[in-house]
């Protein structure tokens, strides 16, 4: 680097004598160790089983440790400024050596996507295109503490770091590579102030330094083609930053959303995509690809042989060699990301969730004690939810069985009126399909910290309340607040026949996403009279839906339980 300081890289050629076009990977776990001993045995966080589809595809592979990670040199700092002008330079070294084409392309998911951010950003010369899938964006709205409600998953994300480098530690004894292996195990030992654990939880409100750290502004940078993959009920990275997209130059981004698990990325299907793109903007053949629609949604996906319910892996553990397929594709045209698809339901006396609006003093929902949300665990995914029971006692919304189809999709936003008689709440919406015989499937969740509810004005929409996440603003005990939850993009068909339904419960786990319990959290009144109207806004399109209705629990990360008709 241009510091001095070194990265740790490694290196895999296809057959042949080259120069190959050539693919970067660039995260902080064990990239630089790909083909090393703990790689081969399957001890790694990439995918040898995609590793080896892209070599056997004929492209060079390069997996780059960042600064302060792994053998790295340099300090670790998590969503570190100096991310992206190194990744910028390793892109431009790797375009110099005499094995590639000179055009580098970058993939991989999670990390890796991040990295690509932070390096596309940078717009190094040689850099012909980005994959990013399951990306984090904005620290602390997407992931520390979305909705205002503190999260401890870094801490847990630490240790899965700490047990990669692990990995790569492994591989240097092996190699004799003592110095490498002695930066690794020293890094591994340090657990302190600059772990993210430690560094989130003394930054969970907007300030200088998490400012410094989001990557909005790289992302706003971007000029490289892009195809941006995002799953819906991901709960590693979230949902939330797959809107990145959205900040990137119209005619050279491609994105692919969908129902399933934070790898996703891995599986059969979406390599298929990649290769196309690849292909055509890496090794500059004339595929077509071009003509690709610019944003696809992947309706109903599911897996072509059972799901296991472990931790993402869906595909075969990584291997790829299953099939995850879409039930149908929509290719989202640009008329149905405006305000014109907006569909609002009002939330109505006795539960009922209706396109018609409230009464004059029609009365509010009588206080309620809000049970903890059925732990959703990422490790066994169906579990939480499938055996949960539905509490009498919960505050449930449901529309009346639907007369027609409907494709609802991208983002949504619950407007409440609320009184509680506390100075604080969490709240976790659920939002749901009911099918006509009562089994009900999860969709999405939303999140907010009632003090949390200050909105950002000029970014905020009708279905994404943008929250200023600044000074706290405590509730009057008894006092009517209005309040937006914001509900990450999701995209489920709603056939006829079926219903749609919203939960308010405390929140609880979800996956690896633990959330600190508020001191206060009172009981909740939701109001909805004329005056004051509590209301759910989706944007669904006019659509014959194609395919009969999945069965269910059959759907990646939408799993069922008996529910209330």
């Amino acid at each position: 680097m241009a510091d001095g300081s070194a990265l740790a890289y490694s290196a895999l050629f296809p057959v042949g004598s080259g120069p190959f076009p050539t693919l970067m990977s660039y995260n902080g776990y064990d990239a630089g160790g790909i083909g090393g001993w703990s790689y081969r045995r399957g001890s790694t966080a990439m995918s040898h089983d995609l590793d080896t589809a892209l070599l056997e595809h004929g492209y060079a592979l390069v997996g780059v440790n960042m600064r302060g990670t792994g053998p790295s040199d340099g300090d670790f700092e998590l969503f570190q400024s100096q991310w992206g002008p190194d990744g910028a330079a390793a892109v431009q070294w790797i375009s110099e050596q005499p094995w590639s084409t000179g055009r580098i392309g970058m993939y991989n998911w999670s990390w890796g996507g991040i990295g690509q951010l932070c390096t596309a950003g940078q717009r190094p010369q040689a850099l012909a295109a980005i994959a990013p899938g399951m990306v984090v964006v904005d620290p602390l709205r997407d992931s520390g503490s979305p909705g205002g409600v503190p999260n401890n998953f870094a801490q847990t994300w630490w240790r899965y770091i700490q047990l990669t480098w692990g990995y790569a530690a492994t591989s240097a004894i092996v190699d004799r590579d003592w110095p490498a292996a002695k930066t690794i195990l020293r890094r591994i030992a340090r657990t302190g102030p600059d772990s993210p654990g430690v560094v989130t939880r003394a930054h969970r409100t907007e300030d200088a330094y998490t400012l410094a750290h989001s990557l909005t502004d790289a992302v706003g940078r971007i000029t490289a083609p892009t195809l941006a993959i995002n799953a819906w009920q991901d709960m590693s990275t979230g949902p939330r930053p797959g809107s990145f997209a959205e900040l990137l130059p119209a005619e050279t981004t491609w994105s692919i959303g969908t129902n399933g698990k934070h790898d996703i990325y891995v599986s059969a299907s979406i390599r298929a995509e990649l290769l196309r793109f690849f292909d055509h903007y890496v090794k500059g053949e004339e595929n077509g690809f071009e003509a690709t629609p610019h944003a696809r949604i992947w309706f109903d996906t599911a897996a072509d042989g059972p799901d296991t319910g472990h931790y993402g892996f869906g595909e075969m553990n990584r291997k790829g060699n299953g099939s995850t397929v879409p039930g149908f594709v929509y290719d989202v045209p640009a008329t149905d990301q405006s305000d014109d698809q907006v569909w609002t339901l009002n939330l109505r006396r006795d539960g009922a969730l209706s396109s018609a609006v409230a009464d004059p003093g029609e009365p509010a929902s009588a206080y309620q004690e809000l049970p903890r949300a059925p732990k959703v665990d990422l490790f066994n995914f169906h579990d939480g939810w499938r055996r949960s029971t539905p509490p009498a006692s919960t505050l449930a919304y449901s529309t009346a069985p639907f007369e027609d189809d409907h494709l609802v999709f991208g983002p949504a936003s619950l407007d409440l009126h609320v009184s509680v008689d506390d100075s604080d709440a969490d709240l976790q919406v659920i939002l749901t399909h009911v099918d006509p015989e009562g089994n009900e499937t999860y969709v999405q969740s939303g999140l907010l910290r009632l003090s949390n509810r200050a909105l950002d004005p000029e970014q905020s929409t009708l279905l994404e309340p943008f929250l200023q996440h600044t000074t706290p603003q405590p509730v009057r005990p008894g006092h009517l607040v209005a309040c937006r939850v914001p509900i990450p993009a999701f995209a489920h068909a709603f056939r006829r026949g079926s219903a749609l339904r919203i939960w308010l419960y405390r929140p609880s786990a979800m996956g690896v996403w633990k959330f600190d319990a508020n001191p206060a959290q009172g009981r909740l009144r939701i109001h909805h009279d004329a005056a004051t109207p509590s209301l759910l806004r989706l944007r669904r399109t006019p659509y014959d839906i194609p395919t009969a209705a999945p069965a269910p629990g059959s759907l990646w990360n939408a799993p069922s339980r008996p529910g209330r008709v």
